[in-house]
């Protein structure tokens, strides 16, 4: 085999190993889960403080903790999450609210997965109140409990 005749077989094998390599890749550098900091999730309206708490509920239901506590005051960040078998909100409603802290009623039902940590499967009435965040620019959950 004449050198020429060797470099120019080198050189398409070297074409093809690069376009199966390129295909091979192209699929996940184009996809949404290859970005870490993307979420699969719709965006949710941070300035509205109802779709926050819907938001969390939604996170909370996939079983999403970073996405739920992303809805929060970093204060919970540490917290583990309940592992959520069904959740459903049965009423959502504001009691107070300004520019700057909000007041929510709920009442969901929820299932868990086996046994859970601080909580059992079934009906909760829970207050969640929310305050604007300037830095975040968001409304986050900063304290939530029964009553």
């Amino acid at each position: 085999m004449t050198p020429s005749a060797h470099l120019l077989r080198c050189l398409r094998l070297s074409s093809l190993v690069l376009i199966v390599l390129s295909a091979a890749i192209l699929p996940f550098a184009c996809s949404d889960s290859a970005s870490p900091t993307q979420s699969s999730v719709p965006s949710i309206d941070r300035h509205d403080p109802e779709a926050v708490l819907r938001g969390y509920f939604s996170e909370w239901r996939r079983g999403d903790w970073a996405g739920q506590a992303s809805f929060m005051a970093s204060q919970y960040a540490g917290m583990r999450p309940e592992p959520v078998e069904s959740l459903r909100i049965l009423e959502l409603r504001r009691v107070e609210g300004s520019s700057s802290r909000c007041l929510y009623g709920v009442v969901f039902e929820i299932t868990l997965k086996g046994h859970g940590i601080s909580m059992a499967s079934g009906r909760y009435g829970w207050s969640y109140e929310l305050k604007w965040d300037a830095q975040r620019q968001s409304w986050i959950i900063t304290n939530y409990g029964a009553g």
